[in-house]
């Protein structure tokens, strides 16, 4: 019996030698990260105050509809700056708040360029809302403009905007105008008869599109939805038509199977 109780208190016993070598080796990371810390400090402190990363050169790229004028203003001076005293995120933020700009990227380049590359939203039709907007393909209103001409671009009328402020920068909705976009692409090279290019993309309808063409009063109306062979059907009906000297009033495609062709009452 004796023989077991001294065997227990040698378990029991507490091995103070492996755990000072456990505290001394936590003291020593604890110091090692408090002096890389410190080093980091210093090394921030050296680099942002060193001439030698001083900006002298500023290369912006991907402008057209925005000067670097206007960008050079927006971001304020940062020649003779230090490159890393600059918040690049900040600025790219800046630049964003423009209408025209749909994303940027701002790169340091060291020692002593910073580059701005900026990728501009471009018009895909315009908007007549309140006036007419040039507008993107996210709904984006970039620009209200007095006249259409000298934009080669589809008018979307009737657009429900609900309770949306309408201004520059305001998105109304990209759901609003997909369907459109989406005919608009279907029909990129079509002409009706021919000859006429598309002038306008009426939305009013919840379940149909009304598309005008230029110096023409026919109508094609197609559906909201997804399109299936609506191209097709209107290509063989227009090939049909062009023939033939008589009005057409419309040629609707939301039908199944069919194209119904309407000629002005006499």
């Amino acid at each position: 019996m004796a023989r077991r109780k001294s065997k227990k208190k040698e378990a029991l016993k507490i091995n103070w030698r492996a755990i000072g070598k456990i505290v001394a080796s936590v003291v020593a990371m604890v110091a090692v990260t408090a002096g890389s810390y410190l080093g980091s400090i210093e090394s921030y402190k050296y680099f942002t105050a060193c001439p030698y990363f001083n900006i002298d050169k500023l290369s912006v790229t991907g402008h057209r509809q925005v000067s670097e004028a206007n960008i050079m203003k927006t971001i304020g001076p940062v020649l003779g700056h230090n490159t890393f005293a600059l918040d690049i995120t900040a600025i790219g933020e800046l630049l964003k708040a423009n209408p025209w700009i749909k994303d940027v990227e701002v790169k340091r380049i060291l020692p002593s360029t910073l580059n701005i590359r900026v990728i501009e939203r471009v018009p895909v039709a315009i908007a007549v809302i309140s006036g007419m907007w040039l507008m993107d393909e996210d709904a984006v209103l970039l620009k209200k403009i007095s006249s259409a001409a000298g934009f080669n671009l589809p008018k979307l009328r009737e657009i429900k905007t609900g309770t949306k402020k309408i201004k520059a920068g305001a998105s109304i909705g990209k759901d609003k105008i997909k369907p459109a976009l989406d005919a608009l692409a279907w029909l990129d090279d079509y002409r009706l008869f021919g000859l006429r290019t598309i002038d306008s993309v009426n939305l009013k309808s919840s379940d149909r599109l009304k598309i005008t063409f230029k110096n023409s009063e026919t109508q094609v109306i197609v559906p909201r939805k997804k399109w299936t062979d609506e191209i097709e059907r209107l290509l063989v009906v227009d090939y049909l038509l062009r023939e033939k000297s008589e009005k057409i009033e419309s040629i609707d495609l939301t039908f199944d199977n069919k194209v119904i062709v309407t000629r002005p009452q006499a």
